[in-house]
Formats: C-alpha cells, structure tokens, sequence
C-alpha cells in the first residue's frame, strides 16, 4: 500500500456500552483540517466527553459539564500550580473544591491550577501567599471555556485531548455536526479544529459533497470507492499543519453530516472497504468533474506517467460543462501582469503544442516585450486573476471547438444543437447504422460509422456513439478534437469542454455508463486502466 492508515484500536469496555452505535464500529481514522487557524473553535453542546487517543486507542477520562456552549482556544496567561493530583476526576473534584482549575501536565498527569494571572507579577504574589510554583506561558497550551470561566487547561501535546458530545457519535463545530470528535492544533497564537472521523463516515459526506445525490447510485458507489482510494493514498498530506487531509476540494470536499443523504450513504455502505489496486497497492484514484469526451495521461498534466492512469474515450459524458471565455488582449496583459510575467502588452495568443487527447499542452502568449509559454495545469490557473477565475478545463480551443466520436460530431462547431433525427419519434433508445443529419451549411448529410445510441429521438439530439453495456466503449483514437489555434484581433476567446484537470474518473462521464446500464466496476475499471478491486 502507498500510504497506510492508522488503525486506532476501541479497546475500552466503556465504548461498547455508549448509547451511540457510532463508537461500536469505529476501525479506521483520519484526521481532517476544517479551517485555517483561527482565534477559537467554538462547540455547541451541554456537555463533553473527554478522551485520549494514545497507544493506538482510544482512553476515556470523563465528563464535562458546561453552559451550552464551548470553546477552546490557545492560552497564553500566567498561572500557579497548587497540587499534581494524578487522576482525572480528582483534579476536577479537587478544582471545584479549592476554586482553580484542572490541568492536563506535561507529565501526562492531571493538576490543578490557580488563576489566571495577566503577568508575572501578579502570579508570583500569589504564589508567595500559597506556596505555589509560578507557571509560564508554554506556547502549547490550550484553554477550554464556557459560561466565560476556563474549565480545564491542558499542556500536553503528547496526549492530545478528543472531545465528543455526550449524547454520543458526534460534535458540533463552529455550529455544523461532524461524526467523530474534535482535536484542536494550536499552531501559534491560534488554533485549527480537526475532525478525527471513521474513513467510512468521511466518505459519507464527501461523496454527496463531490458529487450530486440524485445521481445514479451506480455513478454514486464509484465516486465512492474512487474517494476511498484517493483518502488512503493521500493520507498525511497536510502534516506539517497538524491534519491528514483538509476539507476542500484541494484534498476532497467535506461539510460534515449536514451534506449527508440516504442514497450516497448507501453507496458508501455497499462498497465498504473497496478500494482500488495496481499491482496490489492503492492507486491515487484521481477524478474531474467533467473531462468533456477524452480522459488525459496523467503526465500530460503532473510530471508523473502513472500506468493506471491513462487517456480513455469518454463518450458517455453528455452533460459536463461546455463553455466559453473571452479575453480583451488588455485584460490579458493585467493577468501577465499579476502573474509576473513581463512581456509588455499581449499582441496574440498561440496554441503551441497539443495532447494526443486532444488538449492543450503549451499556450504561448506573445506580447511587445517578449513571449511566455505556459504548460500543463499551468495554462489554467495563469488565469485565477481574471474575474471568472481559472479556465475550466484545457480542453479548448480558440475561436471554434469540435468534438467527434466515430466519426460524428457530438458537441461543439456548427452541429452544437443542430442533430436531428429523421424519422419516428421515440422516447426509447435505439441502434441505427446510419444517421442523416443536418450539417452547418443546412444540407442532409449521411453518416454511417457503426452502432449510434440516439436517445429521446425528438427534437435535438445528443449524440453517442457507443456500443451496447458489456461490449466495451470505443477507443481513444476513435475521438478528434478540432478547432482555431490561434487568436486575431483585440481578443481571444476559448472555447471548450469539461471541467477539471481530466484524469482518471469523469464524474459526469460516470453518471452517463451508469444511466446506460454499466455498474460501479465496469465504470471504475474503465477510467483507471488495470486495476482491480478489493477489500482493504
């Protein structure tokens, strides 16, 4: 396997009798970043359980009781230390009884505080009357409040407190449900709230996050088991900043259970543990919302050819994004500008180089100081400056965009919304051998290139040339994108299809094989070459 993940043993009796079925099943976990850091995490709930992940488990300490509302945040006061008390309930027990505050030491034991104080000073007479020991701001510390009163502190990083809703199973952060429990990573003066969540009930919200519920539940099980296979080899990519994954669409979406739905959880529940493999080990099961006809190598993209994740016809794709852009060549030269490239004003725009997928690999802006060329992903984001933020996808062209498939023209060009079908109106789908179309001269023209799946044969067509389910889907040469590659005048306009980088999955493209009748292996094992799937 590239990346394992931690297995986190639930060892503990008292977990087996909890009320929530939440903590019954819990196997393996991750550690998901919500937000940047920030001043305080803020939880909604009446009271908390406590616990420690340490050893490879899970260790309870307890209850605490609070006003509806708490918060955790990064303390950096002075205090004095009464009394190293050991056990967890004694130092509460002992703090409401002398009026401080029950601490997690650096030693793994539990204490009790006196304070805070604003400065040194101020501790120190204290502690001259006590016969305490003046603690200094460690620059770990956090503080847990509620009601406005700090009702424990812990200084220990080694042992980092979990906290969960005593009702069980969950815990509301910054007002949203989370499965799981909280961490909270002081980096600096602030902190980061990170879910530490089952991998199966992160999925249950990631798969209706990346890709609409109301889909077909066979598009739905292998977003699934895309996204569980991406999760485990990305694993610990956000390390440095205390969390596994983040919870953008950088890493994967994840809103937590309000984006939950019945249908994908079932899809995640029905593929549970599959994931998929090359060789035996879990691919990075990369996907894109759209690839608009033709998945890409993965080289053509990132620096890296990977053998599973190779250029693949995708026909069935129908409903991704098609798209236009248009640039003044002045509002060219502003995003030259803001991307520091200096080449004076933009003159002109070249499509140099191009995939044998058809997308554009090197885009040369030529200007009146000098020339850029910009590659792979590169050419999208040069683009975040404008207004509309980062071309959609690459596969575009300037001026014009035409797209075949055996032969026929199914989307761009003078045949966008202009396909029709001679004959019966019929709702069905059906086979034909040929089709007459109506070209963009407006003349009848025969195409005959094998078995085309027309549906819904009234009024304009979507055309797909593609064999029956369990027949295979044609190959990648059988797919030209034509098109302009060069701009004239006082602005460029592409125009394209698609969305997203293009490797791996198509996410509408999956919608389409499952509505035509493939399942979740047939889709997965088309968009990722070679792979097989099993259980982890």
């Amino acid at each position: 396997m590239a990346k394992k993940l931690k297995f986190i043993s639930f060892l503990l009796f008292f977990i087996i009798i909890m009320a929530s079925p939440a903590y019954a099943n819990m196997g393996e976990f991750i550690r998901i970043g919500l937000n940047s850091p920030t001043g305080s995490i803020n939880i909604n709930a009446d009271s908390l359980n406590v616990f420690f992940a340490l050893n490879g488990r899970f260790e309870y300490m307890g209850r605490i009781d609070g006003a509806g509302v708490f918060s955790i945040s990064a303390d950096n006061s002075f205090y004095v230390f009464i009394e190293d008390v050991g056990g967890y309930s004694s130092a509460f027990e002992s703090a409401r009884n002398r009026g401080a505050i029950a601490v997690l030491l650096d030693s793994g034991r539990w204490g009790i505080y006196a304070g805070p104080f604003a400065d040194r000073a101020a501790a120190q007479n204290h502690a001259s009357v006590s016969g305490g020991a003046v603690v200094e701001p460690s620059g770990r510390r956090l503080a847990l409040n509620t009601g406005g009163n700090i009702v424990a502190l812990f200084e220990n990083h080694s042992l980092t407190p979990l906290f969960a809703d005593s009702r069980g199973g969950m815990i509301n952060i910054n007002g949203s449900d989370y499965r799981g429990f909280l961490d909270a990573h002081r980096t600096g003066n602030n902190v980061t709230a990170v879910n530490v969540v089952n991998l199966e009930d992160y999925l249950y919200s990631v798969v209706p996050s990346e890709m609409p519920a109301g889909w077909h539940i066979e598009a739905l099980k292998a977003q699934a088991v895309a996204a569980r296979s991406y999760a485990h080899t990305t694993l610990g990519s956000h390390a440095e900043q205390g969390f596994d994954l983040c919870a953008t669409e950088h890493c994967q979406v994840y809103w937590g259970m309000s984006r939950e739905v019945e249908s994908s959880t079932e899809a995640v529940r029905y593929t549970r543990g599959i994931v998929a493999l090359f060789d035996g080990e879990i691919i990075n099961a990369v996907y894109s919302s759209s690839s608009g006809g033709i998945t890409e190598n993965s080289e053509n993209v990132w620096s890296a050819a990977s053998p599973y994740l190779r250029s693949r016809s995708d026909v069935y794709d129908t409903t991704g994004r098609e798209w236009t852009r248009t640039f003044a060549l002045s509002e060219l030269s502003r995003i030259a500008a803001a991307n520091n490239a200096n080449i004076g004003d933009i003159t002109s725009v070249t499509i140099t180089e191009i995939t044998e997928a058809g997308r554009v690999l090197r885009l040369t802006l030529s200007g009146t100081a000098g020339n850029i060329t910009l590659e792979r992903e590169g050419i999208r984001t040069f683009f975040a400056p404008s207004s509309g933020g980062s071309l959609y996808s690459r596969n575009f062209r300037i001026g014009s965009f035409a797209l075949t498939v055996g032969g026929v023209e199914i989307a761009g060009g003078n045949f966008e919304g202009r396909l029709f079908l001679l004959g019966r109106d019929s709702a069905a789908q059906r086979e034909v051998n040929s089709l007459m179309v109506l070209n963009g001269n407006n003349e009848i023209e025969l195409i005959e290139s094998g078995n085309l799946n027309v549906q819904a044969a009234s009024g304009v067509q979507m055309l797909r040339a593609a064999a029956a389910p369990g027949t295979g889907l044609p190959d990648v040469r059988t797919v030209q994108i034509s098109g302009g590659l060069s701009s004239s005048g006082s602005s460029v306009t592409f125009v394209g299809r698609g969305w997203g980088h293009g490797v791996g999955m198509s996410q509408h493209g999956a919608r389409g094989m499952a509505e035509a009748g493939y399942t979740f292996r047939e889709i997965l094992m088309h968009y990722y070459t070679g792979i097989t799937l099993d259980t982890r």
